[in-house]
């Protein structure tokens, strides 16, 4: 069969029979109809300031043809829109579902068919992968973050706020296939900029050029260029104010529930993608520490930061005394985190396990990472492991002690769970017993850490010896 046949075959698979998704495409997908034989196109734009809204009828299937003859002016804008070229008389549709799967397909025009508009599928532009980009800009990655390129940046902003009224860390990234260079001229290719976030805040495997979601990503903002070229974007990366007096807490509610929202909840009070913050107790010189400094610490792209995964801010996104004002009132309110004191291990009752295996008596002790975690995990017989003059203060979202393999504690990488969420509960040189669970052994594993799961990162890793 030749290539062209192929294709053909693809299209009227694409259009005739195969495509039943009237009714489960949003409004504004466009979309065919098997049982009428129509193709509905939402958003065609024709040129820069109309929109149209038409309906398709099938006239012919040898050769495929649709035609129209009313369209009904519309206002809206859509980043799916169907695009009119009046020069070369074609209408590009930029995303097409087929069985779960995109394409981005262009037709000609004509008015040969009976109809005001007739339009033929180009088989030769038949493109797989579509334009999808919005789904990967808005949703995880992989299993081991929550966090999206939505989380930190929006496609359009309006004096740095977008259509949602929320300013994030990130600049806008209107026109950011049109930049010579990225992160302030640390790379010129953009794949390099984007797996920059993916891999140190996303804690996700950086994006290949030939990964499907990739070139979804890259054709999206492609789409939504408004021009030829486009300005190089500073990030203004400052040390933390020192001078942290006069600080309005009401004017910090607002600038938070603009600026924070995102992850960390209305008025602070916690999401998915980061713990409640307020009436924790956090001093207001950790809150502007986390806020300037936030990021890996051996990150190759950006000097001076101290850890974590919360983006940091730059001064040309918050300004000090914004920052001031949110610190005075993220840090106002009593800590209501349960104390656990310092237990004797003897204390702590039998175990009932046998004692057989040869790791019986290993020890870990905890590298400092976050959230003040520090102490040793000893393994106390085949099944119990206690950890001892163990601190922990409380913080995160989803912490939980996990096992893993030469410091990986990802499930999808074979770490798994030993303890409940300690979220809420701060251990002050205590001492913390967990059980590994039925069917698991200290064959499993040969490292430890304080685990938050919501986030994929560690907040302190101990390898048995």
């Amino acid at each position: 069969m030749s290539v062209e046949n192929k294709v053909r075959r693809i299209v009227a698979s694409l259009f005739v029979g195969l495509l039943a998704v009237w009714g489960q495409a949003a409004l504004e997908d466009n979309a065919y109809d098997a049982a009428s034989g129509s193709l509905m196109v939402p958003v065609i734009d024709i040129g820069s300031e109309t929109s149209y809204s038409a309906i398709f009828s099938l006239v012919s299937e040898q050769p495929l043809i649709w035609g129209a003859d009313e369209f009904t002016e519309i206002t809206k804008d859509s980043r799916t829109a169907a695009i009119y070229d009046g020069e070369n008389g074609t209408l590009w549709i930029p995303e097409i579902f087929v069985l779960g799967s995109l394409y981005s397909l262009n037709f000609t025009i004509s008015t040969t068919c009976g109809f005001a508009v007739c339009i033929e599928p180009d088989v030769s532009s038949l493109q797989e992968d579509g334009r999808a980009g919005s789904a990967v800009f808005t949703t995880a990655l992989s299993s081991s973050s929550t966090f999206t390129c939505s989380t930190c940046h929006a496609i359009s902003e309006t004096d740095g706020f977008a259509v949602d009224g929320l300013k994030r860390p990130g600049h806008s990234l209107m026109n950011v296939t049109k930049r010579e260079s990225y992160k302030n001229g640390q790379h010129d290719d953009l794949r390099d900029a984007v797996n920059t976030c993916v891999t140190e805040w996303m804690n996700t495997a950086a994006l290949q050029e030939t990964d499907t979601d990739w070139i979804n990503l890259l054709n999206w903002f492609e789409d939504q260029s408004t021009a030829d070229t486009a300005e190089l974007i500073s990030i203004d990366i400052v040390d933390p104010p020192v001078d942290l007096s006069g600080g309005d807490s009401q004017n910090g509610r607002e600038l938070f529930n603009t600026r924070c929202l995102v992850c960390h909840g209305l008025d602070g009070e916690g999401t998915p993608l980061a713990p409640q913050i307020t009436e924790t107790g956090l001093t207001p010189e950790y809150i502007v520490s986390r806020t300037r400094t936030s990021g890996l610490v051996d990150s190759p792209t950006y000097s001076g930061l101290t850890g974590g995964i919360m983006p940091f801010w730059g001064s040309n996104r918050l300004t000090d005394e914004e920052l001031i004002d949110i610190a005075q009132y993220v840090s106002e309110g009593a800590e209501e985190i349960l104390e656990m004191g310092g237990d004797d291990p003897g204390n702590l009752g039998e175990t009932g396990c046998t004692s057989d295996h040869p790791k019986v008596g290993q020890t870990a002790v905890f590298q400092p990472g976050f959230h003040d975690v520090s102490g040793t995990a000893r393994i106390i017989d085949d099944c119990t492991i206690d950890l001892e003059n163990f601190t922990f203060d409380g913080g995160g979202i989803d912490v939980r002690v996990y096992v893993g393999n030469a410091g990986f504690f990802d499930e999808t990488e074979g770490g798994f769970a030993i303890s409940d969420d300690l979220v809420g509960i701060a251990f002050s040189g205590g001492v913390l017993r967990v059980t590994l669970p039925a069917g698991r052994t200290l064959d499993d594993f040969d490292s430890i850490s304080i685990w938050c799961v919501a986030v994929g990162i560690s907040f302190g890793t101990g390898f048995f010896e």
